[in-house]
């Protein structure tokens, strides 16, 4: 590896990412009106039954009269680390039931369990509240006190302990719990009840095969079998600085992407919307649905709307692909224009446009764009340019598959996306092979698109990186140099200036591509290293990760980190991939299941934050996620403002682009 790679830190990025709300105080996870920041863990036979719900102003759970029911759960949407937490407890005297408030806790879809550390919520026998029994597979027993397993008695009450019912006084009780590093404290009205030092405990190799323990979502849990009638309320989390990792955010629990349609992720009026396809496999009614979620940061409040449902699951199963993932723009009048297509299966491009500025929770009908019979269309990217079209401004989309030429292509619109135009392709190949460039592009929103492109696809052509601009009708190399016009485009890959000479044992795929304060472009891409006269199957085991911007009169390239394997078998130069930060040329992030210095082999692939101070030689790397029991990849950093930034990416497994788990997390920063 590069000698200039030289730092890692494994430290917290605590510093970087200060959550919405925070300023170092108490942040309320329950708006006493909605299940806003929760949801609903289960199985599917006890999903629909509303056990938990809103009422009086509280988080309420009743089953009374319904024992015919799993466990529970009311899980945070948020992940923590170390915090201080306080929340208010209302029980009955007539409800037979066990709760408890779970920490640093995960759900396995698969097991239907909640692995971690409860402490517990019991009315019946009112003592116990405030104990620790711990839920991970393989040690469920009471922690603290220290037992064998799920037995206790009164001698383990703690001294002096406290507790009203709903008919004494206000009924209510608080709950007190501070978690940091491997210790839990907790105290009831006041009242110490707990205080595990969980070091050899909470970190140890069952809690770390779960990822629980440490860090991980808040929950509270109704028992198996239980009539229980509870409430909570007044809910606040105050983050401790020194935790391990800022708060990991799930914006949606089923989503997949692939990276060449953007923007996969847009920011409008000061709210997230985030594109994805599902997978179905929890829910198999959302097979195959282009999704657009959108959160606010201000409240936490998440709503999802299905862009497009098939009819029929074996159409979902059609539309099951990462790449029919939609591009959004916001439009200059508030609304969002979404476009999407199937991955090159047929000649249509579909779209919707919000149906109120400011939101996009709800859509007009969908509508279809055919640019041609012949064309086969998939990987809309949107650009608006304000100074076309007469200062009217003018929407493109490029896409690739005109006339079925598998070749970067456009369409353009001069009526915000109501309707369409069909242009032409614009980078041949000259070749009998069909050839297919990858590209990326990036604007400044009145008079310049730049795009970044391969000579084809990896497993066909020993990849070069090229770049061009478009500006006012006309196609240009980096320094200026025009090439032609957009409508003629250029007749070979290799008359955009080349950024990276790819070879049998270099070959390069374009990751992401953005524009610096200046309108300089800045870019990342792998390279899959070695692979040269390898069988199928065999090649793939080392990638790298490149960073190269331009310096006015030529581009400054350089290899700045591993990215380790193959993501899966048949597809030798998926990588976990990188993404730029809009706002700032010297942060990236990677996803690798190697050490990024050394290379050395992890587990799973993890997220880094890496920075540089000399554009991009030298690079400090911080971890984001580790010790991960899932695969974290293709991070994303939408285009925000200068006080704000997000990086999201997908966590769970893959196993090809039309098979896969995945929910869409993320973190979410004030910047320094």
């Amino acid at each position: 590896m590069v000698a200039s790679m030289k730092t890692i830190c494994f430290a917290t990025l605590a510093a970087s990412f200060v959550g919405f709300g925070q300023s170092g105080g108490w942040i309320s996870l329950f708006d006493g009106k909605t299940l806003s920041g929760w949801q609903v863990a289960a199985r599917p036979e006890d999903r629909g039954k509303t056990f938990w719900k809103v009422q009086e102003g509280a988080l309420t759970c009743d089953s009374r009269g319904r024992k015919d029911h799993h466990y529970v759960w009311l899980v945070s949407d948020k992940e923590y680390g170390d915090f201080e937490l306080r929340v208010k407890i209302r029980g009955f005297r007539d409800s037979s039931g066990n709760s408890g408030v779970q920490v640093r806790s995960r759900y396995d879809k698969e097991a239907f369990w909640l692995d971690g550390p409860q402490v517990d919520v019991h009315p019946p026998a009112p003592w116990r509240t405030g104990l620790i029994y711990d839920e991970t597979r393989g040690t469920q027993r009471w922690i603290f006190p220290s037992l064998a397993d799920w037995k206790i008695d009164a001698s383990h009450a703690p001294k002096g302990w406290s507790w009203k019912y709903a008919e004494e006084g206000d009924g209510w009780n608080d709950l007190h719990m501070v978690c940091r590093g491997a210790n839990i404290a907790t105290s009831l009205n006041g009242v110490p009840a707990a205080n595990l030092e969980g070091e050899g405990i909470l970190n140890d190799e069952a809690h770390r095969k779960r990822n629980v323990g440490m860090r991980g979502h808040l929950a509270l849990q109704l028992h198996v079998g239980d009539e229980l009638f509870i409430q909570y309320k007044d809910i606040r989390i105050r983050p401790l600085t020194g935790g391990p990792r800022a708060e990991i955010i799930t914006f949606n629990d089923d989503g997949g992407w692939c990276w060449f349609e953007d923007e996969r992720i847009a920011v409008q009026a000061g709210k997230l919307v985030i594109g994805s396809v599902a997978a179905g496999i929890h829910d198999p009614a959302r097979k195959g649905d282009i999704e657009a979620l959108s959160y606010d940061p201000a409240t936490g409040k998440k709503t999802l709307a299905t862009l497009h449902r098939s009819a029929s699951p074996a159409e979902g199963g059609r539309w099951l692909d990462d790449h029919n993932s939609p591009a959004f723009l916001a439009r200059p009048d508030g609304r969002m224009l979404a476009m999407y297509s199937r991955h090159g299966n047929e000649e249509k491009i579909y779209y919707r446009i919000s149906a109120h500025p400011g939101d996009a929770t709800a859509w007009q009908e969908e509508q279809v764009f055919v640019p041609s019979k012949t064309s086969r269309a998939t990987y809309s990217n949107l650009h608006w340019l304000s100074r076309e079209n007469g200062g009217k401004g003018r929407i493109y989309d490029f896409y690739r598959g005109l006339d079925n030429s598998f070749k970067p292509s456009y369409a353009y619109s001069e009526d915000l996306g109501q309707s369409w135009i069909s242009g032409n392709v614009f980078i041949e190949v000259p070749s009998k092979f069909r050839h297919r460039p990858y590209v990326k592009y990036a604007s400044n929103g009145t008079d310049t698109v730049h795009i970044a492109y391969t000579d084809g696809h990896p497993r066909n052509f020993d990849n070069s990186i090229y770049h061009i601009y478009y500006r006012n009708g006309k196609l240009h190399r980096s320094d200026g140099a025009l090439i032609r016009t957009l409508a003629e485009g250029l007749r070979s890959p290799e008359e955009g200036a080349r950024v990276f000479q790819g070879d049998p044992n270099n070959v390069a795929w374009i990751s992401d591509l953005h524009l610096d304060r200046q309108g300089r472009p800045y870019l990342a891409y792998s390279v899959q290293k070695d692979s040269a006269g390898l069988p199928d199957g065999q090649a793939g085991e080392d990638h790298r990760y490149r960073y190269a911007r331009w310096r006015g009169t030529r581009w400054a390239d350089y290899e700045i980190a591993y990215a380790g394997s193959k993501l899966y078998a048949g597809e030798d130069d998926y990588t976990g991939n990188i993404a730029l930060d809009p706002q700032d040329p010297n942060t990236v992030y990677i996803s690798t299941n190697a050490d990024p210095v050394t290379g050395q082999k992890q587990r799973h692939w993890e997220i880094f934050q890496g920075t540089t101070r000399d554009g991009g030689a030298k690079w400090t790397w911080t971890a984001v996620t580790r010790d991960s029991t899932a695969d974290n990849i293709r991070p994303m950093v939408p285009i925000w403002d200068r006080s704000n930034r997000a990086v999201l990416w997908l966590r769970g497994k893959m196993w090809s682009y039309t098979n896969y788990d995945f929910e869409i997390v993320g973190i979410l920063a004030k910047r320094p």
